[in-house]
């Protein structure tokens, strides 16, 4: 049957500036731009579907506290867990944002949809063939693997440790093939601005987890944890397909040596070099975590999820609702356009983190007790996570900042100052954690972590404005300040109703962990919006007109 052509409606394409309601409110320049190319209903599709992914995310680590709390098999589970996530970053992760985005973008604009599924299928086709050799020698390998790290690491496991890592990890590699390929998919509906099937298909991976635990664990233990994982991948990329299909973007794999295809991987292979010493700095983070003592890699992998929360919502989302309109901005050297989406961007990255860093460090303990502390996961547990969540906590705008930057990199197509200044970062982490963890144990090896991507952002942030020039005139200082003040509103109301309830709640269960967290975090939010809004932040507005125009549709 022949093809029908694809009719693009009014709510399924990119409208123009004219498109733009003139009547709505504007603010500045810079608004009516983002409205105008649809970022700002991209960035509401992609944080409510992270919003959705991490919550699901705290259900799963809550599960897995609760039915291995922190011990010999969550570590397993964990450790194991780092090595598909090294190669997923290494063959295909970072490329979606390094080289698969912008490339399939520019191709999109500059060319047609046809010519996206030629190249994305040659994507796919490269893809398949690298990680199915990759998880065929992983698991072959995956016994002198694990002790290579262990060895490189000086990580102090026996034998049990050993034999229990390994023996999750071979069943967790299969995960990686279709991870790898729910990315490809990925990419290519970003670039044609579909974003809802893609940003909600990561809850997927959530939910296998989930399954495993509570509906496999008697039978097969720890194992029921990567059993889960491999069907929650799979069916993260099996639930993109319907909508590649109705935007007739189907990629069709080929493995063809194209232009396009070595355009992407000489945008990719500085990429995969930096991230060559990153997995070295995994494997000296896996060793300082090993040697603070058992449970300690959990109770840290408990607050870095706790920590990536709101990354997950605010950073993630807006980057990748960005990059394809800055992609397309640097392809076509409309840098007005790429400073006016890049500021916005900035400024309401920072209006959505500042709050969630202020929060965790005023509220890191109640907070952590109320998610995690029930079942095997104990009040020593709860300490070490708040205070590696305290020392998490301090980076998360920077993460933002940081995030925003590679990206604008990324989309001017040059990977490798950011991958110059990642290995930099990586040294930068390494001293600190020398230098910390003996005076600071589980907080200073946090503390390391904010120092290294607090550095990556600044010195990011300075080189894009030696590369395109200051951005001025955009509101950015004035959007800091307000931001400021509101924050300390927030956190000066969170601490003290904190301190009040503190003497007046006795410690106990589930009540008790909900009346220490949630009044004051319901609070310090109500204060750091209300603020805001007495300050007339533009960002509360714009985020508050996109709410209104996406329910009215």
């Amino acid at each position: 049957m022949m093809d029908q052509p694809h009719v693009q409606t009014r709510d399924d394409r990119e409208p123009s500036h004219s498109e733009v309601d003139p009547n709505a409110p504007r603010h500045d320049e810079v608004q009516a731009a983002w409205a105008g190319k649809a970022i700002g209903s991209a960035a509401l599709i992609l944080m409510l579907a992270n919003l959705s992914s991490s919550l699901l995310g705290f259900v799963r680590q809550a599960v897995i506290a609760h039915v291995f709390g922190a011990g010999l098999d969550s570590d397993a589970f964990y450790a194991a867990s780092i090595v598909p996530q090294m190669f997923y970053d290494l063959t295909i992760g970072a490329a979606v944002s390094a080289a698969l985005i912008p490339t399939f973008s520019g191709i999109v604009k500059l060319r047609d949809k046809e010519a996206l599924t030629d190249t994305a299928g040659s994507v796919l086709a490269l893809a398949w063939l690298v990680l199915a050799a990759t998880v065929v020698l992983l698991v072959i390998f995956a016994h002198p693997f694990m002790a290579g790290i262990a060895a490189t690491c000086r990580c102090a496991t026996g034998s049990a440790e050993l034999n229990r890592s390994v023996e999750v990890l071979r069943v967790l590699l299969p995960s990686l093939f279709f991870l790898g390929t729910s990315a490809v998919l990925l990419a290519t509906l970003y670039s044609v601005r579909r974003f809802t099937a893609p940003a909600f298909a990561g809850m997927l991976y959530h939910a296998g987890i989930i399954l495993g635990a509570v509906l496999l664990v008697r039978p097969f233990g720890v194992l029921a944890l990567p059993l889960g994982a491999v069907v929650g991948a799979a069916g993260q990329a099996i639930v993109q397909v319907p909508a590649l299909v109705r935007n007739r973007v189907i990629p069709r794999p080929r493995l063809r040596l194209t232009p396009e295809i070595r355009g992407i991987l000489r945008l990719y292979l500085p990429v995969a070099a930096g991230l060559l010493v990153s997995i070295v700095g995994q494997i000296i983070d896996l060793g300082f975590k090993w040697k603070l003592g058992r449970a300690r890699l959990t109770d840290m992998q408990y607050a870095t999820t706790l920590t990536q929360f709101p990354i997950g919502i605010a950073v993630a989302a807006l980057s990748f609702a960005i990059l394809p309109s800055l992609s397309a901005d640097a392809a076509l050297n409309r840098m007005d356009d790429f400073k006016d989406s890049l500021v916005l961007g900035i400024r309401v990255v920072l209006f959505l983190t500042v709050p969630a860093a202020l929060g965790y460090l005023v509220l890191a303990t109640p907070i952590v007790s109320l998610v995690f502390q029930s079942g095997h996961f104990t009040p020593a547990n709860v300490s070490r996570t708040a205070a590696a969540l305290s020392g998490y906590a301090i980076q998360i705008p920077f993460v933002g900042i940081d995030q925003l930057m590679i990206f604008a990199f990324y989309a001017r197509k040059n990977t490798i100052t950011p991958m110059l200044v990642g290995v930099l970062g990586v040294g930068i982490y390494v001293l600190s954690g020398y230098l910390l963890i003996p005076r600071l144990h589980v907080f200073g090896l946090a503390l390391a972590n904010t120092i290294q991507n607090s550095a990556h952002a600044v010195i990011l942030l300075a080189l894009l404005l030696l590369s395109i020039g200051k951005l001025d005139r955009r509101g950015l200082s004035m959007a800091v300040g307000k931001i400021g003040l509101a924050g300390a509103a927030m956190a000066g109301g969170a601490a003290l109703l904190l301190s009040l309830m503190s003497a007046r709640v006795a410690a106990g269960g589930f009540a008790a962990h909900a009346l220490l967290a949630l009044p004051p975090l319901f609070l310090g939010a109500g204060l750091y919006f209300a603020t805001a809004a007495l300050l007339k932040s533009q960002e509360i507005e714009l985020l508050l007109g996109l709410i209104r125009r996406r329910v009215a549709r």
